[in-house]
């Protein structure tokens, strides 16, 4: 499986999906994810990792950065990951993000999660 990072914004609401491992490369491109979503003013924000299989401590990172800049946004901003293989909840638990970053097993209780945070963006005209 190739290593791949897309983005697609809906409802005021990012949806970034990352296949394969999050490591090196993929962790730029990651990154750029989520700064493409944040100069579209999105800073609600549903990471897929289901087709991940291995995340490193420079992929943690990169979501800490991100979860630290969508909840200091003036637009109540947070960020979900969505139904991360147990190899990844597991490096996730093992360096405490799962105490930080909410996970969610479908994509409607991410959008409902998400909606449920009111902020600024609600009025942001979509692109």
């Amino acid at each position: 499986m190739e290593n791949k990072v897309s983005i697609s914004i809906k409802q005021h609401i990012s949806h970034i999906a990352v296949e394969g491992d999050i490591f090196a490369v993929t962790t730029a491109e990651l990154k750029n994810a989520f700064e493409e979503s944040w100069q579209r003013k999105v800073f609600k924000i549903i990471l897929n990792l289901e087709n991940s299989k291995l995340i490193n401590s420079s992929g943690i990172g990169v979501i800490v950065g991100a979860l630290k800049t969508c909840r200091d946004s003036s637009s109540s901003g947070d960020l979900v990951i969505l139904n991360p293989p147990s190899y990844v909840k597991r490096t996730m638990r093992i360096m405490g993000l799962d105490k930080f970053v909410p996970t969610k097993e479908n994509e409607q209780e991410a959008i409902d999660y998400l909606q449920s945070k009111k902020g600024a963006d609600e009025d942001t005209p979509f692109f």
